[in-house]
């Protein structure tokens, strides 16, 4: 399962990256409601490249380990540098450094230190389910 269920203790991602690798409808419906979506939706939505039987799992990260194996190294790394470049000119650190500015306020604030306090001192079962508590009917 994957998604931002910690919107729903007033907390946030730690690094905001779905807006750089999904369709943003896809970013505010997660980070708005704090749903998870199972691996066929993730793979629907493009938050993963694609999804495999838990009994493949292992032949088939072997099999891309293989075939990234194999790639000559300097095409990559050039390949991997031009990308990085094109985020980095898109904004990719500024809008890092503004989600740690933003998420420090949001944790700062009375609501945020009252979930991260709790947090702190419950078991993470308890703290879990009172966070869940009021989706339980929506979910």
């Amino acid at each position: 399962m994957l998604g931002e269920p910690e919107v729903r203790h007033a907390s946030g991602p730690p690094s905001l990256m779905m807006p750089w690798t999904i369709p943003i409808r896809h970013v505010r419906w997660l980070m708005y409601t704090g749903d998870m979506v199972d691996g066929r939706e993730a793979e629907r939505i493009h938050l993963v490249n694609r999804t495999v039987r838990a009994d493949l799992l292992m032949d088939e990260a072997r099999k891309l380990a293989r075939k990234l194996a194999r790639m000559p190294g300097p095409a990559i790394k050039f390949a991997k540098a031009s990308i990085n470049h094109q985020q980095e000119t898109a904004g990719l650190t500024n809008s890092w450094l503004y989600n740690v500015e933003v998420i420090s306020t949001l944790h700062a604030s009375e609501h945020g230190r009252e979930w991260m306090r709790k947090l702190k001192e419950k078991p993470l079962k308890e703290f879990l389910k009172e966070r869940e508590l009021p989706f339980r009917d929506l979910d």
